[in-house]
């Protein structure tokens, strides 16, 4: 769950949703003014779930229809990037604006992940950075950890850091056949054919 959610209802005009919950409708020049108070929201939130898990990823919101397809490279080698320098992936990027890190106070970040393009790595497409201490990454590239290298890399550095060394097991995952299995899913656990019917589409049985 987001933390602060924006749901557009109307040009320049959005549902503010604080915690799950509807908290007015805001204007995009009064989003802005409000954004001080909202940021303890926020910095709650995190410190919640640094309390709890032992790692925090950090992902943009956005729709599966808005898709961007990118490749990126890991730059940074430490915490829970460790030994995945130069790892490429393939993702896909959804944010609106620009995140701008301070590197000062109680939170500095360093850059972490950027946008590989024909020529390199692209040094004004950052899209991930990295805590102080390496343990909380926050990107807006969605998919990453389909990249097997890279997520057995982080899932190692997590194990070696809470328990020592760990062998890590096999590792199956296949995008299209856990798509496949949650749709398989989804058309065993309910009447698909009376819901095409409510919108007046015939199911495949019909045809």
């Amino acid at each position: 769950m987001n933390p602060i959610l924006l749901k557009p209802e109307a040009d320049h005009r959005s549902q503010l949703v604080v915690l799950g919950r509807p908290a007015g409708n805001l204007a995009s020049k009064d989003y802005a003014s409000r954004q001080t108070r909202l940021w303890g929201t926020v910095t709650s939130a995190l410190d919640t779930l640094s309390s709890q898990y032992d790692v925090v990823v950090i992902e943009g919101a956005g729709s599966p229809a808005e898709i961007n397809l990118i490749e990126g490279d890991v730059t940074e080698s430490r915490g829970l990037l460790d030994n995945a320098m130069g790892c490429r992936f393939e993702a896909y990027e959804i944010h609106i604006g620009q995140t701008i890190p301070t590197g000062t106070g109680t939170f500095p970040v360093s850059p972490a992940i950027s946008v590989r393009i024909k020529s390199g790595i692209d040094p004004d497409g950052v899209i991930g950075y990295l805590s102080g201490d390496g343990w909380i990454l926050g990107t807006y590239t969605h998919g990453m950890l389909g990249n097997t290298q890279l997520r057995r890399t982080i899932l190692g550095n997590v194990t070696r850091n809470k328990c020592g060394t760990l062998g890590l097991g096999e590792d199956s995952f296949s995008q299209t056949h856990d798509y496949n299995k949650l749709a398989d899913h989804v058309r065993a656990s309910i009447d698909m054919s009376s819901i095409l019917e409510s919108m007046g589409l015939k199911s495949n049985n019909d045809r």
